[in-house]
């Protein structure tokens, strides 16, 4: 499966971060988002950045010792 998340620059202040993490939550929190989102087969997980973070950092573990483990390099 695939996923998506927002992003912006690493010196952004943390009360823009946490604004537009409330803003987006409140979106996606919104049941015509949630239908929509739902329609295109996507299944609407939310969080604050903070998680969204630890997820990004366990994934590149994961992915980078599958890419050593199986010894692939880029060229």
């Amino acid at each position: 499966s695939g996923w998506f998340g927002v992003y912006v620059a690493a010196k952004t202040p943390a009360a823009i971060v946490n604004r537009l993490s409330k803003e987006i939550i409140n979106i996606a929190q919104d049941s015509d988002t949630r239908e929509r989102l739902l329609a295109l087969g996507a299944d609407p997980v939310y969080g604050p950045a903070k998680e969204l973070s630890q997820m990004l950092a366990r994934d590149v573990a994961i992915w980078a010792k599958v890419i050593k483990d199986a010894g692939l390099k880029v060229e």
